[in-house]
């Protein structure tokens, strides 16, 4: 039992256990291995939860310079682009896009196949 235990990395319970002892050709069950993890120490360990950052709140790592004003008066004023990442046979592409707020329309794009910021686009 202490073997099934350590392979599950310590995650499995009684029920996982009495499962994986009856395939294994042991005749128990639930509670038996419950009583069996009880003798022996055993003790199922699950992950925690995930933990979302809060929304309201703002790093000061990226200030807000457009305080959400997405219409400019001139072209080529204020840019904006997003990086985004697609699997792909080989790993991972990172498609980087920029457009002008003001007209709408793609400046820059570039794909690159490597984790790396692209330095001209």
């Amino acid at each position: 039992m202490r073997e099934l235990h350590q392979q599950s990395r310590g995650s499995a319970g009684n029920r996982t256990l009495s499962l994986l002892m009856r395939r294994s050709g042991y005749n128990v069950g639930r509670w038996l291995a419950r009583r069996l993890m009880q003798e022996c120490g055993l003790e199922s360990r699950q992950p925690g939860k995930h933990r979302y950052r809060n929304v309201g709140e703002e790093t000061s790592a990226s200030p807000n310079l457009l305080k959400r004003q997405f219409t400019p008066t001139q072209a080529n004023r204020v840019w904006s682009g997003n990086i985004s990442y697609i699997k792909v046979s080989g790993g991972w592409c990172y498609p980087v896009l920029v457009i002008d707020l003001y007209s709408r329309r793609i400046v820059g794009l570039v794909a690159r196949c490597i984790a790396g910021l692209p330095s001209n686009t």
